[in-house]
């Protein structure tokens, strides 16, 4: 036998008088939008602003190299920014495959 115990509309009261909540299934949710053209114009030019320094670095770091001079230092960071930029490559090409799966649907 059920009774009123429970506090909230939002709760069932079962037969052996515990309240359980009750569970709404929305199988129509919304799903996101994918980002505009504007959207994807704003997210490369974060990627192209952060990922500028990081080319010249490397850069500048090959070119000393070409010219015969060798800095410990400056091959430490220019490891370490290499490996930060192939990151930042990886996760870029990731966002790209996802925007062009998401403007495709």
């Amino acid at each position: 036998m059920a009774s009123s115990t429970c506090w909230s509309p939002a709760f069932d009261v079962e037969e052996n008088g515990h309240c359980f909540a009750r569970i709404a299934l929305d199988t129509q949710q919304e799903r996101p939008r994918p980002p505009g053209i504007g959207g994807l114009m704003a997210g490369m030019a974060v990627f192209v602003i952060v990922g500028i320094p990081m080319v010249f670095f490397i850069w500048q770091f090959i070119n000393e190299i070409l010219s015969g001079r060798f800095v410990p230092v400056d091959a430490g960071l220019a490891a370490v920014f290499l490996v930060l930029f192939v990151g930042f490559l990886r996760i870029l090409a990731s966002r790209v495959r996802r925007w062009d799966a998401e403007l495709s649907t």
